[in-house]
């Protein structure tokens, strides 16, 4: 048979002078995958051998023919040619020679890729002959394996066993020839490649289907273009089989006996490595250096199955071979020989009605693995161990690749296979437009299986194999091969994901999780818990877009206790990460890049992104509710809120100990919510402080948030406020309107929750956003909180740029503020001790009376002072912007109606006009000028002055103090010591006297002397009343229209 010539130069090329200059750039040229007639295939291996400055290469050539090339057919098995270069002298003929090579090589069609390696130290290079270094690595082999490698040639059954390449492809390239003309050897081939295994014959000479068989009429129909040898008429069949399996061909079929005789082929082959001479070709290095330890039993394949544990670590020439062997396994079970030998009686009681290939068989014996006791425990390991290794490779998955061509044609294409890569493209775009069901159902499948066993994700156990050892290693223990598949390790990486060190992994994690947010199928601790809820609550509902988790979720209290407890866990660790929350992240898929496009991800940062838009134009009705729907739930328990709990876990264990004590699996109702709101100013965490503040704002916001509250007032929500919108506060300000008429518990919390608003102004919505401007010019420089913010728009109320808006809403807040001192944080704080003491029956009727107040008016008109500075002040304060901000009827100024509306009303078109800090100037001028006003009006005037101008405008105070300084001014006389006896002797003071009579009549003479003196401090205490009513500045005007007006 001819050889081409550039064959016949491979055969005698060296590579020495190449190396003489400076670099070499030898020719590597790959197997091609076409079947066509007309290319050649080319394999050159270059190995760079070190020794003392010297560089020794070596130069093996691999040639093979895959059709007639002129006419004439190459030698089946492929040649290797050996040559050794003189001397350094030559090298030039050589390089030239392999220039040439390369040339003809590309002209016949061959794939050549171009390498070029570093030459070392020039000087001293020597070649060494190709044959005496295969010849000194075989003597090498045979010391390392020792004598039994002796012995097995000596007695084996088989005669002479072969163990050196050359002499092994001579016979084959005999046996290629003879099968090539429908002819067989007349004595077996029995070889030896792979130490480990016991010798083996070839098949049929030259490892391959034989052409002379039940296969020989397929030969000429099918494969007449291939050359036999090496599996490649069996490679040929089994497409053909393939094609025929996927409905491709039309006509002509391969035959049953045939068929049979290629499963036959391959089943045999894989009980011994020896058998695969290209198998063992490409690994012989590997197995020598993975598997030497390997004690084969016979026909189980155990040196291949130590090469597939190792498949990462192996040469990429071993890996191409052992993958082909992979595949061959994962098409018919036969073609494993360890699963085969496990799994066989099994197949044969359980599976025999099924029809051999395409992974049928296994698919079988998988569907009963639930039935314990139903497959062997041998053969559901071996079943699992290939699962394992088929999901690092779509090609592996012969059932899946079979369902889902079309769609990794169409979403797939330019996915490399290998890494579960493709799997991975296909479960992201299972849910996309024109994926077919069949292949969505299947990928879903495995999807669930994965979800049980971490060892079935590829990428997550590559990932976090170190973090599985360092911080999983117990729940790694306690698996078992096969029955342990409960998703314990998967638990564990979710638990400690904050402190796994590797990033791959933690993204992993992260997409676990995702799964199993979407879908209680992928959720194997919840799906586990809650199978018979599900049946009984959720029966008609498909899996999956967290469908059964949201119907959990609305039917909460229809769970047994381990559904419960199993939901809650899982949404705590769903409250993370908005991708944790797929029908949130769904529903704001459109917003989230709008509005959050450059928030991170995690810890809730883009739940708060959305939060914190919730009222903005471009957030659409759909991503609203389900924002809604999130607050709600957050509502319920502060561990749902993640970055609540984070920043309140110390808080809540000092502060709210009990509040959760019966629900450490549940939601506790909001109890420890309500805790923290109440010890606000306990609570020692800024970060903490800060959520239970934005916590606040949420549940003011819409009393739905708060979920004591809306509990106990349903009822009264869906009768007096039932046409209110939610949001903005206008739910709870419609039960505050009706305040009279709601249900106790109702009434409670409703009060409970705005007192909380009262202490900052944050937590009125309304008033924030109406005032929001004003805040900003006139209260920059005040800390929200303790009522301090709504004081500073108080005192700035009459400034020219108030709006409207803002005044009448701060207007609002005085009218409540007077009604019910709670609602006066300042006042509520300051004098708490006072109320107990004095007011407790008050206290008890304080709702929109205002008694409380009136009770610390009076307490304060006392002569005995029983307020302390600190509660005068608070007391003086809430008087004068009583005044201040008077409106007709409000529960403390009330009193003043009538002296109002004779000495200070304004009529402005028809209207009474009230300007903002003109009735409480106009009552004090009237008070002193001597004007008779009601008693408690009168009082509530003097409480707004301060102390020391209070005392001064009191008449009997006024007395008490003239006396006072009347006897001040008697003894500074007598100290002077003067001249006139009269004067020195002058009566000013009676002390047995009463009243106005208590200063005698030569005290009055020396009054005249103080008149100025009093006369000042009486203009001195109007201003202070005037300065502390207000300043003159622009008139707040409300209308109040008279009886008959319009």
């Amino acid at each position: 048979m001819g050889v081409p010539k550039p064959l016949t130069l491979v055969a005698f090329v060296t590579l020495a002078a190449l190396f003489a200059v400076g670099s070499v750039t030898p020719v590597v040229a790959k197997r091609s995958d076409a079947a066509a007639s007309s290319e050649l295939e080319l394999d050159v291996e270059v190995h760079l051998l070190r020794n003392q400055g010297a560089t020794v290469r070596k130069a093996r050539v691999l040639t093979q023919a895959a059709a007639e090339q002129g006419g004439a057919q190459t030698a089946p098995g492929g040649e290797e040619g050996e040559t050794q270069a003189g001397d350094a002298g030559a090298g030039g003929t050589a390089g030239e020679e392999q220039q040439e090579l390369v040339q003809q090589a590309i002209e016949n069609g061959v794939a050549v890729d171009v390498i070029t390696t570093d030459d070392a130290a020039a000087s001293g290079a020597t070649e060494i002959d190709q044959a005496q270094q295969d010849q000194a690595q075989q003597e090498e082999h045979a010391q390392q394996e020792g004598a039994s490698s002796e012995e097995n040639a000596a007695d084996s059954e088989f005669g002479k066993v072969l163990v050196g390449e050359a002499e092994i492809d001579a016979q084959t390239k005999e046996a290629t020839e003879l099968q090539e003309k429908r002819d067989e050897l007349e004595d077996p081939l029995p070889v030896q490649l792979i130490a480990t295994e016991a010798a083996a014959v070839v098949a049929n000479g030259d490892g391959d289907v034989a052409t002379t068989g039940n296969c020989a009429v397929a030969f000429d129909q099918f494969c007449k273009s291939v050359l036999p040898g090496d599996g490649r008429f069996a490679d040929c069949l089994t497409e053909q089989m393939q094609q025929e399996e996927n409905g491709n061909v039309e006509g002509q079929m391969l035959s049953d006996q045939c068929k049979n005789e290629v499963r036959a082929f391959k089943a045999d082959r894989a009980t011994n490595i020896n058998k695969n001479l290209p198998l063992a070709k490409a690994c012989k290095k590997d197995a020598r250096k993975f598997c030497k330890d390997v004690k084969a039993k016979k026909d189980t394949g155990a040196t291949l199955a130590c090469l597939r544990k190792e498949y990462k670590k192996l040469s990429t020439r071993c890996q191409a071979e052992v993958f082909e062997t992979m595949e061959e396994g994962a098409e018919d079970m036969e073609a494993d020989a360890m699963l085969n030998n496990y799994c066989k009686a099994d197949a044969e009681k359980l599976c025999a009605d099924i029809e051999p290939g395409a992974g049928r068989t296994q698919a079988c014996l998988m569907s009963m693995r639930g039935q314990p006791g139903l497959v062997h425990f041998e053969c559901l390991e071996e079943l699992f161990r290939q699962e394992v290794e088929d999901a690092n490779d779509i090609r592996l998955s012969i059932v899946l690749l079979r369902v889902c061509m079309g769609e990794k044609q169409a979403f797939c294409q330019h996915v490399v296979p290998g890494h579960a890569d493709t799997f991975e493209c296909l479960e992201q775009n299972r849910n996309s437009d024109g994926f077919g069901q069949q292949c969505r159902e299947q990928i879903e499948e495995v999807m669930q299986r994965r979800s049980l066993d971490f060892r079935l994700n590829p990428k997550l156990a590559t990932a976090c194999d170190a973090d599985i050892r360092d911080t999983c290693g117990v729940e790694l223990g306690r698996m078992d091969y096969v029955h342990g598949v409960d998703g314990k390790v998967l638990n564990c990486l979710q638990d400690h994901r904050e402190e796994l060190k590797a990033p791959e992994c933690t993204e992993e994690v992260h997409k676990n999780m995702e799964r199993r947010s979407e879908d209680v199928r992928f959720n194997y601790p919840l799906a586990h818990a809650c199978r018979e809820d599900r049946a009984r609550v959720c029966p008609d509902l498909n899996p999956g877009s967290a469908r059964i988790i949201g119907c959990f979720q609305q039917n909460r209290n229809q769970l047994s206790f381990e559904c419960k407890a199993a939901l809650f866990d899982q949404e705590q660790q769903m409250a993370e990460d908005i991708d944790f929350l797929y029908p949130l992240k769904r529903a704001c898929a459109n917003e989230i890049p709008m509005l959050c496009s450059e928030v991170p991800h995690g810890h809730a940062r883009i739940v708060r992104c959305l939060q914190e838009n919730l009222d903005d134009p471009v957030v659409g009705r759909v991503c609203r509710l389900e924002v809604q729907k999130e607050n709600q739930r957050q509502g319920t328990d502060y561990r749902l809120n993640f970055r609540l709990k984070q920043a309140c876990e110390h808080d809540v264990a000092r502060l709210c100990p009990d509040a959760c004590v019966n629900a450490t699996t549940t939601a506790c109702g909001g109890k420890a919510l309500r805790c923290l709101t109440e010890k606000l100013e306990d609570v020692q965490s800024d970060a903490c402080a800060n959520e239970v503040i934005y916590f606040e704002q949420m549940e003011v916001a819409d009393f739905r948030n708060d979920i004591l509250l809306a509990e106990a007032c349903r009822q009264d929500v869906a009768k007096y406020c039932k046409k209110v919108e939610p949001g903005e506060g206008r739910t709870l300000a419609c039960l505050r309107q009706n305040r009279e008429k709601l249900q106790p518990d109702c009434r409670r919390e409703e009060l409970q929750l705005s007192l909380l608003a009262a202490r900052d102004i944050r937590l009125r919505p309304k008033l924030k956003k109406l005032c929001s401007e004003e805040m900003t010019v006139f209260c920059a420089e005040v800390k929200p909180g303790r009522g301090r913010m709504m004081r500073c728009l108080q005192e700035n109320l009459s400034q020219p740029q108030f709006s409207e808006a803002c005044r009448q809403e701060v207007a609002k807040r005085e009218e409540a503020m007077q009604a019910d001192f709670r609602e006066n944080a300042g006042l509520a704080s300051t004098c708490a001790p006072e109320i107990e003491d004095h007011c407790q029956a008050e206290q008890g009727q304080a709702h929109n009376q205002g008694k409380v107040l009136k009770c610390l008016l009076r307490m304060q008109s006392k002569k005995k002072p029983l307020l302390s500075d600190e509660c005068d002040d608070e007391v003086s304060r809430a008087a004068r912007m009583a005044l201040w901000e008077y409106t007709p009827g409000a529960a403390l100024t009330k009193c003043c109606d009538h002296d109002v509306e004779g000495y200070c009303a304004l009529e402005q078109h028809k209207r009474v006009v009230y300007s903002i800090g003109h009735v409480g100037k106009c009552l004090a001028t009237q008070l002193a000028a001597g004007h008779s006003l009601a008693s408690e009006c009168q009082q509530l005037i003097l409480a707004a002055a301060p102390q020391d101008s209070r005392a001064l405008i009191n008449a009997k105070s006024a007395q008490k103090m003239l006396a006072a300084k009347m006897r001040e001014t008697q003894m500074r006389i007598r100290a002077a010591a003067l001249n006139s006896q009269a004067l020195a002797h002058a009566k000013l003071i009676d002390k047995e006297a009463q009243g106005a009579n208590i200063i005698t009549l030569s005290g009055w003479f020396a009054f005249a002397g103080l008149a100025a003196m009093v006369m000042v401090a009486i203009v001195g205490a109007l201003f202070g009343i005037r300065r502390l009513l207000g300043p003159r500045q622009q008139p707040y005007t409300v209308l109040v229209p008279r009886d008959g007006d319009a």
